[in-house]
């Protein structure tokens, strides 16, 4: 479970918090080594646009356990992160 709960969201500086945290979490299970995320940008006055990247490839097997474990958290892919794991 995460120490601290996510920031409420309600300005791009919270939503960039968030998703840095929860980068973290996976950071600290073996999921990745680290990550990157870029500036977020309002889009159409209402959208919220980023992307976050991890450092290496992500780790099949601690993301097998994470998605097994009971903690109610399975992640979600980005279609073109899971090309690049698959393609080396």
């Amino acid at each position: 479970k995460l120490l601290e709960p996510l920031p409420n969201g309600r300005d791009a500086a919270s939503i960039s918090m968030g998703a840095k945290q929860l980068l973290d979490y996976l950071r600290g299970r073996g999921y990745c080594k680290g990550f990157e995320v870029s500036d977020i940008t309002v889009v159409d006055g209402s959208q919220l646009r980023f992307s976050a990247f991890v450092l290496d490839p992500v780790n099949l097997d601690a993301t097998v356990s994470l998605m097994r474990g009971n903690d109610d958290f399975v992640p979600r892919y980005d279609q073109r992160i899971l090309q690049a794991f698959f393609a080396d």
